[in-house]
Formats: structure tokens, sequence, C-alpha cells
């Protein structure tokens, strides 16, 4: 069963991922922005996104 989890707040969709905002990063990580593939993306509801899979078991990518 898929759960309900908040991860980070979405910056914006850039190409086919969405890039999401460095201020929700963990430490260590604020210096750079990390990016899901909209492969993963279930449905967009209003301002939520839900994914097609538990979140942590998406892979992200990251970029300066």
């Amino acid at each position: 069963m898929l759960q309900r989890t908040t991860i980070l707040a979405v910056d914006r969709v850039e190409g086919n991922r969405i890039k999401l905002t460095r201020k929700d990063s963990p430490e260590g990580h604020k210096d750079h922005h990390h990016y899901i593939d909209m492969k993963y993306v279930g449905a967009v509801e209003g301002d939520v996104v839900k994914l097609s899979m538990n979140a942590d078991a998406v892979p992200k990518t990251e970029a300066a």
C-alpha cells in the first residue's frame, strides 16, 4: 500500500523533471536542487503531486 508522505515543496517543472525547493532539503544538501522524474508522478490534484510509488523508492537526481 502506498503511504501519503510529504517529501519536499516543488519549485517548478523543468522539462520532464520536477525541481524541488532547496529550503526543504536536509543539511548537507541545501547548496543544490533535487529533481524527480515525471515518470514517477501518478497524479496531480490541485497543488498536490502524488507519486506512483513510495517516496523513499523514487530515485532523485541532484544538480547545483
